[in-house]
């Protein structure tokens, strides 16, 4: 019944192994790691930058806390696998095993067995881990059979505590279990797994591969471990009749109940491990440690065949004999890589909030805001013309009417027509050359002008306030004076046009009259010319202002809107610009790092 258990432990004495030396590797990716850890924590802000706008200064405040943070979490974290690497240290020469899975699945039961199966002529040592890593030797853990050296099933499920044996060439540890009463308990079994060669996963046959499991078995693969999956407990017991008394008898449970237990858990392997089911997945073995023992002890040699233990014993001779050493020597490279992949750059499934991707997604999401509102910038820039020349119409046509011209008598033609119709040739026009009241309706206009500016100036300065405030919300740089930039206009005055006029008119008397219908004698005529108003320069005056206006209230938004390019926009894309830079360069430099390991 023994001889595949021997060949098991005949194959621990001859293990040979080959340790891998990754302490310049490890070295060289802490300095890539503290490189960026020191730009990061150097990048500072200008408190005047973040009051330009709140959100977008919280925004970036909340960007580079998480990259300070990722950063701090990243030295911390691998200095803390360096130092758990001292528990593989420790067992630098031998094949470590880890049984990895929930309470009561039977790790240590299987433990026990195979510490107890061992040939006469192995010693065994075993030791246990406190919650700090460090190692204490002992004689002998709290046994569960006073006859033998075994595992501590009583204590093993509530305590901190790492514990173990060393075996010939192999290095068994057994894990405080996970989603038992300690909480620290799961963190610490993860912990200890990074240095695992192999591990070995035992799920209860009652209820085998729950929802918990399937995830812890996801956080194995994620690591790349090497995993073989035993259905423990892989047995009942019935009453049956002996001596005329009822007694309960223990049997293992049918074939087809175990392959179709072990078929339902290797289709949910496939589902989680795709392509790489072969490389990651060891096999899936249904077995009971209780009826192998039970079989050993009472000689049975049925009920101990069909515990298939003996196929868990072959299984781990081919793993010992033919996949120990690559593991060994793969094993350190595989702890670094889920490392890589996991805490710094995070992997496709990766739910890590201070990986390299989670952290390049908040900032190409703070990227975006940035060329949201530098696009509405634009726009508004662009705009700038139409929306300016829109204010300074609607404020003209208020007050155009209270813009006077000259008091001068308008008589154009009409009067010209009145004069020949009985006036003196001499008085006739009375339209003087220079218009008495020229001066006062000059000072008249000013007024209006200065009110159509203070109107102007207070209409396009909320406009333009209203439209930053639009994209930047709390904007807070106070805007150029419009009126600044004014430039002066020194006559509002609005003229009358004249133009002269020459009349020909017919002043024959009435004896010259009578001659001239007699033939005796011509007709007299006079001709006579005068400046006559024909209208007034209102118009060009407020076109030539309109013209003036909307070129300097033009040139004040432009200064204000590069106030804002300079003050806001500007840095904030330099810091974003560092900000990438300095992600790219270390995403770069740690891919370059993991696909130059092996």
């Amino acid at each position: 019944m023994l001889s595949k258990l021997n060949e098991y432990y005949k194959s621990l004495d001859e293990i040979s192994l080959t340790n891998s030396d990754l302490d310049n590797k490890r070295d060289n990716l802490k300095e890539i790691i503290d490189t960026y850890h020191q730009k990061t924590q150097s990048l500072t802000l200008d408190k005047d930058l973040l009051k330009q706008n709140k959100e977008m200064g919280d925004m970036l405040v909340s960007t580079i806390n998480s990259l300070k943070t990722a950063t701090a979490n990243w030295v911390f974290n691998f200095k803390e696998m360096m130092e758990k690497e001292k528990f593989r240290n420790d067992l630098e020469n031998y094949f470590i095993v880890i049984i990895f899975g929930k309470v009561k699945a039977g790790k240590s039961s299987l433990g026990n067995f195979i510490a107890h199966n061992r040939l006469k002529s192995q010693d065994i040592n075993f030791f246990k881990y406190d919650e700090a890593g460090k190692e204490e030797s002992i004689k002998k853990l709290e046994e569960i059979d006073e006859n033998i050296d075994a595992f501590a099933t009583a204590n093993t499920e509530c305590t901190v505590e790492i514990q173990g044996f060393k075996l010939s060439g192999m290095a068994w540890v057994d894990t405080p279990g996970l989603g038992s009463m300690v909480e620290e308990n799961g963190d610490l079994a993860r912990e200890y797994i990074q240095s695992a060669d192999y591990v070995i996963y035992p799920t209860n046959s009652s209820s085998p591969l729950q929802q918990d499991e399937k995830e812890q078995l996801k956080e194995l693969f994620e690591q790349n471990k090497k995993v073989t999956i035993c259905i423990t407990k892989s047995d009942d017991t019935e009453e049956d009749e002996v001596d005329g008394k009822l007694v309960k008898v223990l049997m293992n449970k049918t074939k087809e109940n175990r392959s179709k237990q072990e078929a339902w858990v290797k289709s949910d392997m496939s589902e989680i491990l795709g392509a790489k089911e072969n490389a990651l997945l060891g096999d899936v073995i249904s077995m009971s440690v209780h009826t192998a023992k039970h079989g050993l002890k009472n000689d049975d040699r049925e009920m101990f065949e069909e515990s298939n233990i003996t196929d868990f014993y072959e299984l781990m001779t081919d793993v010992v004999k033919n996949k120990a050493k690559a593991l060994k020597e793969n094993t350190p490279y595989d702890g670094l890589i889920s490392f890589i992949d996991n805490a710094i750059l995070g992997n496709a499934k990766s739910k890590n909030s201070l990986s390299i991707k989670a952290l390049k997604k908040n900032i190409k999401k703070f990227e975006s805001e940035i060329e949201s509102a530098i696009e509405k910038f634009d726009d508004l820039q662009k705009n700038l013309n139409s929306d300016i020349m829109v204010h300074i119409d609607s404020v003209i046509s208020k007050y155009s009417n209270s813009l006077k011209s000259d008091d001068g008598v308008n008589n154009g033609i009409f009067g010209l027509i009145a004069g020949m119709q009985g006036r003196s040739h001499r008085n006739i026009f009375g339209i003087p050359n220079n218009n008495l009241n020229s001066e006062s309706n000059n000072k008249d206009n000013i007024s209006v002008f200065d009110t159509i500016d203070k109107e102007l100036e207070e209409s396009i300065a909320t406009m333009i306030g209203e439209n930053i405030n639009e994209i930047l919300k709390d904007f807070s740089t106070t805007l150029n004076t419009l009126s600044d930039a004014l430039s002066a206009t020194d006559n509002f005055g609005i003229e009358n046009k004249y133009e002269t006029i020459t009349v020909t008119y017919d002043d024959t008397g009435f004896f010259r009259n009578i001659g001239n219908k007699l033939g005796l004698m011509d007709r007299s005529y006079s001709t006579e010319s005068e400046t006559v108003k024909v209208g007034d320069n209102k118009q060009e005056v407020i076109a030539d202002f309109k013209a003036n206006r909307l070129e300097s209230y033009m040139q004040a938004a432009k200064e204000n809107y590069q106030t804002i390019e300079d003050k806001f926009f500007a840095p904030l894309l330099d810091i974003l610009t560092e900000i990438n830079r300095n992600i790219n360069t270390l995403e770069n430099s740690v891919v370059e790092f993991k696909n130059n390991l092996k």
